[in-house]
């Protein structure tokens, strides 16, 4: 049994006693109109960019920032309920379009996307990506 108590505080009921514990607004007001509280990822079509993000506005907005926006609004398409396409301004110097995914696991996966994208975060972390060695080498060596 759920019941809101002051500060944004839920309480909670389990085997007769009380917890209350701080929820996001956002997941408190989904779950009240009936939806449940998702996830949102940036990928494309090879790679898990980043996530996973608390609203679908969030994960716009680093999608935004990833790809350098300088339009008013950003160019989405909606390819499902949950699953978005945000492409980005041509970048001259590079000469392509980046081309996000904006999505929930569920929803991509509904799309075919396969399942193992979104464990590369956790393969990088396993693989010992917590050492930054590598990628300083790349950084000072770029910048020589």
């Amino acid at each position: 049994m759920r019941k809101e108590g002051q500060d944004n505080l839920v309480q909670m009921q389990r085997g007769g006693r009380e917890e209350t514990s701080k929820e996001p607004a956002l997941k408190r007001a989904l779950e009240s109109k009936g939806w449940q509280y998702m996830d949102w990822h940036i990928i494309n079509h090879k790679d898990y960019i980043d996530g996973p993000f608390d609203s679908f506005e969030a994960a716009l907005a680093e999608a935004c920032a990833l790809g350098n926006e300088t339009r008013p609004e950003p160019r989405v398409k909606r390819r499902s309920d949950q699953f978005f396409v945000y492409r980005a301004p041509y970048d001259r110097a590079e000469k392509w379009r980046p081309e996000f995914w904006i999505c929930t696991k569920e929803g991509a996966l509904r799309l075919s996307v396969p399942e193992d994208l979104f464990d590369q975060p956790l393969l990088e972390m396993a693989m010992g990506a917590g050492s930054m060695e590598p990628l300083r080498h790349r950084l000072t060596r770029a910048g020589s």
